[in-house]
């Protein structure tokens, strides 16, 4: 669930940049910005890569309900759990290119102006707005957040990287409820009476 919505998030945003850049995509995509061994990835310069840095729990949510309830058929028992509410803390950053003569840093900051306007008007993303929505996320909305100078900065050596320019958001997603079917019931063939006298 998570995967699909910051996939389906990079995927709109790739598109709103592929609009405004002249060279080839992608533009956006999801990752993190080193691998176990430190360096930057090659594959990740020169676009806005979209990374989750926590997950929290809606603080307004209330405690997961679920209900049972026989299918249709009357012969399926099936478990319905209540929506999740999730607020994702996601990091936008646009990444530099070494082989431009500042690396890049102008065309980043283009990028991450781009970014922050795409993600201003589409600050609720529904159903009725983007009918490609993943099946199963009923809402998603986003919400920039400001960090102060320490916490910025230890969010950047937990990332394990340099500081590039990037944007953090809230990302409130709602999932719609979801089914699991318990059992199936094996169908009643005799009915029968216990006539035996308890002592």
């Amino acid at each position: 669930m998570i995967d699909r919505a910051l996939t389906f998030i990079a995927s709109s945003l790739d598109g709103h940049l592929a609009r405004r850049a002249d060279g080839q995509g992608p533009h956006a995509g999801i990752g993190a910005l080193v691998d176990r061994e430190g360096p930057v990835d090659p594959a990740i310069r020169a676009k806005v890569l979209v990374t989750l840095v926590n997950v929290e729990r809606a603080t307004n949510t209330s405690r997961s309900k679920s209900t049972f309830d026989l299918a249709e058929s009357g012969e399926t028992l099936v478990q319905t759990h209540s929506p999740i509410r999730l607020h994702l803390f996601t990091l936008m950053t646009a990444t530099l290119d070494e082989g431009e003569p500042d690396n890049g840093y102008a065309a980043a900051l283009a990028r991450l102006s781009a970014t922050i306007a795409f993600l201003h008007a589409a600050e609720v993303m529904t159903r009725q707005t983007h009918p490609d929505l993943p099946e199963g996320i009923e809402r998603l909305v986003f919400e920039l957040v400001s960090l102060e100078q320490d916490a910025q900065a230890r969010l950047w050596s937990t990332l394990g990287g340099g500081y590039l320019p990037s944007v953090l958001y809230r990302v409130r997603m709602v999932a719609l409820p979801t089914a699991d079917i318990l059992a199936t019931p094996s169908p009643i063939v005799r009915i029968g009476v216990n006539t035996t006298r308890r002592s």
